[in-house]
Parts: structure tokens; C-alpha cells; sequence
């Protein structure tokens, strides 16, 4: 949810490390496609998901703090929650839970996701376990979910053969770009040059982490590991 939703562990590779072709940063923008095409198949699937509210919103006010307007990470989550996710992916109905996950961190969070998934025979989607040298099944979350009997997959594993990349992220770019006009018409209020400016570096984001485009717009990144 959170790389689905923000920016910010791509854009602080890159603030830390200029290099588009390191490990590190192959390895981000991987993780960042990964998760986005996961919800373009949850949109064209028209599948539910459920997640921990509280947990959910905490990590996602601390990558991307709504009290810091002059943060491009947290424009890019505010246009994610208000546009991308109604507009272009209305058939994902993400739910989330109600204050049940009150209290819940770290671990507990995990345990919680896992009895879950375990009582109503529905997978886990999860990152963890899944680094720069592959995935790891032998500790946390995937190992417990093996252990169990229930069926834990990352974004990738999740969607792969369901999909064509390449096709689902055009038809993705195809969609947001459609609506962005009427967007800015109704709902941008006064900002409209402002907002537009926003939408289209989000756009190029999406070229760059779904396509490999990269910002002179004509050379090409890795996207895949």
C-alpha cells in the first residue's frame, strides 16, 4: 500500500543516490512498478483488498506528511488518494478496517493480517522478505505464512501471468491522462497551473517507473530486476 500510494522510497534513492542504473536504484524503481501494476490488475480484476487502517495511514503521513505542502512526495500521495485512485482505478475496492487495528505495530500487525488471512482463506500481499538479492522466505512475515498453510505472495508473484506489463501500465497512462483536464477544470479551484505542473511530472513518473523513460524522455532505465 504505502509504494502504491507514495513516492518517497524512489525519490529518497535518488536524492541520496543520483545514479539511475545503481543496484539501488533499479532495485527501487522495481518494487515501485511492481506495486502499481498490482493495482492496475486489482482495478482491471475488479478485486477487494483489505488492510490495517491505522497502520496504513501512519506509515503513509510519515513518508509523506500532510502538513508539508512544499513536499513534491506529499502532492504525489494527495493526487494518488484524490484522483488516481477513484478516477483511474475505481474497480480496486480497497477496504480498510475499522478501528479494530487500534494499538497494533511492528509485529502484532503481521500477526493480525496473518490469523486473517489464515480464517478466511485469502491471501497475503507483502514486500517483506523481498530485498535487492531476491526474496527471502526464511524469517518474518513469509516465513510465518509458509509455516502456517497460508498463501503469501509479493505484488510481482500476485499478478504475474495475469497481466502484460507493458500493456496494463499504457492502458494505465492512457486512462490517467484522460481525466486530468476535467480534474483540473472542477477541482483544482484556483491553482490550476499549479496542479497542472503536478499532474505532469506524476506523469512522467509513471512513464519513468511503469516504462523506464527517464527524464530527458528519450533515454531508457532497468524496471525489472
Amino acid at each position: 500500500m504505502l509504494e502504491i500510494y507514495s513516492c518517497a522510497d524512489l525519490a529518497d534513492e535518488y536524492t541520496v543516490n543520483e545514479v539511475a542504473d545503481s543496484p539501488a536504484a533499479v532495485y527501487r524503481r522495481a518494487r515501485a512498478r511492481e506495486a502499481l501494476l498490482l493495482a492496475i490488475y486489482l482495478h482491471e480484476a475488479k478485486v477487494a483488498t483489505w488492510s490495517l487502517a491505522n497502520e496504513t495511514l501512519n506509515h503513509m503521513q510519515r513518508v509523506a506528511d500532510p502538513k508539508k505542502l512544499d513536499d513534491p512526495k506529499t502532492h504525489f500521495t494527495y493526487v494518488f488518494v484524490n484522483y488516481v485512485k477513484d478516477e483511474v482505478l475505481p474497480g480496486w475496492k480497497a477496504i480498510l478496517t475499522s478501528p479494530a487495528d487500534e494499538g497494533l505495530k511492528g509485529s502484532a500487525c503481521d500477526a493480525y493480517l496473518l490469523r486473517v488471512a489464515q480464517h478466511n482463506g485469502v491471501p497475503l500481499v507483502t514486500n517483506e522478505g523481498y530485498s535487492a538479492k531476491g526474496i527471502d522466505d526464511s524469517h518474518g512475515l513469509r516465513r510465518q505464512g509458509r509455516d502456517a498453510g497460508a498463501r503469501v505472495f509479493t505484488p510481482r508473484e500476485y499478478w504475474s501471468g495475469k497481466i502484460n506489463p507493458k500493456r496494463a501500465a499504457r492502458r494505465f497512462i492512457q486512462a490517467f491522462r484522460k481525466g486530468v483536464p476535467h480534474y483540473l477544470r472542477h477541482k483544482a479551484g484556483n491553482n490550476v497551473r499549479d496542479a497542472a505542473r503536478i499532474f505532469e511530472w506524476i506523469d512522467g513518473y509513471f512513464h519513468h517507473v511503469l516504462l523506464g523513460i527517464a527524464v530527458d524522455g528519450k533515454s531508457r532505465v532497468r524496471v525489472e530486476l
